[in-house]
């Protein structure tokens, strides 16, 4: 079975659509309907187990002929090695995302860790909670209590023995449980396990 050319994929209209073009090496390629040109979507055959399966190897022209057949030739290598083509494509695409996810994470910390006790703060008053006073009591207790504390001290900075000086210079247990929600909301952003156990003890 010949291969399909670049030169006859150009050539291709919209009354193409609805064809399925061949080639070999179980590669095929479905031209769909499209108001913004002709495309085909290639997949490679394959069977697994008593199933037809069909693994998806791009789109054309978003994706070139070679880097298709490259598709085609990796799914038909896993499958010699008894890998299901599909579950490896689903299973790389998890980690991906998981990676993703845990470098944005990282990124926020590393943002929230950056930014000083009293805009944090102030972020959380602003989203974070919402009391019936429109947080104006927490908004008292923080400016007469933690912020000339520690207002300006970054959020990273921020140790037990600050914690301590708050608690024993009679801060309202309030601004305490402040941190108590911080602690438990970013999952860890201050310096010592011990400082969140101590908060919530004491608030």
């Amino acid at each position: 079975m010949a291969k399909n050319t670049i030169k006859e994929l150009e050539s291709l209209t919209a009354n193409d659509a609805g064809r399925i073009l061949r080639e070999d090496g179980n590669l095929a390629g479905r031209i769909p309907v499209r108001k913004d040109g002709v495309s085909v979507s290639f997949f490679y055959r394959y069977r697994w187990g008593d199933q037809n399966k069909e693994y998806s190897c791009g789109p054309w022209p978003r994706k070139s002929l070679t880097d298709i057949r490259k598709a085609r030739n990796q799914a038909r290598a896993l499958i010699d090695e008894q890998i299901n083509p599909n579950e490896h494509k689903k299973t790389a695409k998890a980690q991906v995302h998981a990676a993703t996810n845990a470098k944005a994470e990282q990124v926020k910390t590393t943002k929230v860790q950056t930014l000083a006790v009293q805009d944090l703060a102030k972020a959380w008053l602003l989203d974070g909670v919402a009391r019936k006073d429109g947080n104006a009591e927490l908004q008292r207790r923080f400016n007469k209590d933690l912020f000339p504390a520690l207002g300006k001290t970054a959020v990273s900075s921020v140790s037990e023995h600050d914690i301590r000086a708050l608690i024993n210079c009679g801060a309202h247990r309030q601004a305490i449980s402040f941190f108590a929600d911080l602690t438990q909301i970013h999952n860890g952003v201050f310096p010592t396990s011990r400082m969140t156990s101590m908060l919530t003890s004491r608030s």
